[in-house]
């Protein structure tokens, strides 16, 4: 896990670059599509850095141009839960809380992420063949 912590945070993914610093409280990442950074708090854990990163690459990949600030976080979460799964960290605790949070409940949440499942999915997968190539040229 901490080699993939370490890798990740020094990947490029998109011309997207990633620092890691502290924010203010309550704040794990944010994302400027205009700066074409990643910004991510420092103090959490390498497993919620790694998963805050996947929330916020979905973000740099999907919504650009979005405006609906629920299906983005939704998808942005989802993304990162998809993308985390994969890498073996388990991050559904937090996850599940923050989706049906934005999402406005379960059966509202369930029907929006199945509206959004391709577009995770594809998103998720864009990540992880990305970081895979990555990967394989850091070492």
């Amino acid at each position: 896990m901490a080699t993939t912590s370490k890798s990740i945070h020094s990947w490029n993914l998109h011309n997207y670059r990633d620092t890691t610093l502290s924010l203010p409280t309550g704040i794990n990442g944010l994302c400027s599509h205009k700066k074409r950074t990643i910004q991510i708090e420092i103090a959490n854990s390498s497993a919620q850095r790694v998963k805050t990163l996947a929330h916020e690459l979905t973000h740099a990949l999907l919504h650009e141009n979005e405006d609906d600030r629920e299906l983005a976080e939704l998808e942005a979460e989802s993304g990162a839960y998809v993308t985390c799964q994969a890498l073996g960290i388990d991050s559904g605790d937090y996850s599940f809380g923050y989706v049906t949070l934005w999402a406005g409940g379960s059966t509202q949440a369930i029907a929006k992420i199945r509206t959004s499942a391709e577009r995770i999915q594809k998103t998720a997968a864009t990540i992880l063949t990305e970081l895979d190539v990555y990967l394989a040229r850091a070492s």
